[in-house]
């Protein structure tokens, strides 16, 4: 688990980068979820967003976040 200040800081980085690079979230079931776009919502621990594969919408915790990484990297590279 993450403190929520730091789920929303880490975000904050990534979706505000001078270029946007998809980057994966990892949950503590194993489960990665894939940041495509910077059009993510967030706040208070909670984030989610529309995916454009599928147009479900994919929420997640800071509850339940094992780390974040680039896309081509490992989780905490």
């Amino acid at each position: 688990m993450i403190d929520p200040d730091e789920f929303d800081s880490t975000l904050r980085k990534f979706i505000q980068a001078p270029k946007f690079l998809p980057f994966v979230v990892e949950l503590d079931d194993g489960r990665r979820i894939l940041i495509r776009h910077p059009a993510l919502a967030f706040g208070g621990g909670m984030a989610g967003f529309i995916d454009s594969e599928d147009g479900a919408l994919v929420d997640f915790s800071h509850k339940h976040v094992k780390g974040f990484a680039l896309q081509n990297q490992e989780i905490g590279a």
